[in-house]
C-alpha cells in the first residue's frame, strides 16, 4: 500500500503500537497504580502474540524487527501519554488551587 515510503511496515507497526501505550498509560492514570513497567511489558506481550499469531497465517511472516517497533511504539506512546496526562492534571490543578 505504502511501498513508496521506506520501512512502511515498521512505521505502520510504531504508531498502532504507539495507540496501545497511549491507552496503556490513560488506563493507569484514570484507574490502577501498577508500575510503569508491567504496563509496557503487557504492550511488548501483546506484540509477540500478534507475532506469533502470524506465524500461522499463509503469506504472514514473523519478524523480531516487526516487535522490536512494536516494543518502541508502546514505550514511545506510553511516554507521550503519560507526560500529557501529567502535565494537564498539573495545569487543571493549579487553576483551581488545589496544588
Amino acid at each position: 500500500m505504502f511501498s513508496w515510503v521506506p520501512a512502511a511496515d515498521k512505521l505502520a507497526h510504531l504508531v498502532v503500537y504507539g495507540i496501545l501505550g497511549a491507552l496503556l498509560a490513560r488506563g493507569r492514570r484514570l484507574q490502577g497504580h501498577l508500575p510503569h513497567a508491567v504496563l509496557i511489558l503487557v504492550g511488548a506481550l501483546y506484540g509477540v502474540s500478534d507475532e506469533w499469531h502470524q506465524s500461522f497465517v499463509s503469506g504472514r511472516q514473523v519478524s523480531a524487527l516487526d516487535w522490536v517497533a512494536d516494543l518502541c511504539g508502546v514505550a514511545a506512546g506510553y511516554w507521550l501519554a503519560y507526560s500529557l496526562l501529567a502535565s494537564r492534571s498539573l495545569v487543571s490543578a493549579s487553576e483551581h488551587g488545589d496544588r
